[in-house]
């Protein structure tokens, strides 16, 4: 599950989000926009990390209420036939599986 405390600092505005240990597959963007019933916007591939840090290393020296601007580059959008229900399934089961033991 997606922790807030570490949502990537390229989200899109919204209720749903990764955090920065989300990994990038395949599967997860083909399945997403159905489960959750919304397009999926992926970022390209870049150093956030550096550049996060960058971010607020010019915030800091700028004394400015806001940050800079974040610009990246175009992000891909992933869409798919929203699945109704999925979600309802997938809080039923992890309900029923909060009690096993890793």
């Amino acid at each position: 599950m997606a922790d807030p405390k570490l949502a990537h600092p390229a989200n899109v505005p919204g209720e749903f989000f990764v955090d920065t240990n989300c990994i990038n597959c395949p599967t997860c963007r083909q399945i997403a926009p159905a489960i959750f019933g919304m397009p999926i916007h992926v970022p390209p591939p870049d150093e956030y990390v550096a550049l996060g840090a960058a971010r607020q290393a010019a915030w800091a020296l700028s004394g400015a209420m806001n940050p800079p601007t974040w610009i990246t580059g175009d992000s891909q959008l992933f869409t798919a036939t929203p699945t109704p229900g999925a979600r309802t399934r997938y809080a039923k089961l992890r309900d029923a599986t909060t009690h096993w033991e890793w």
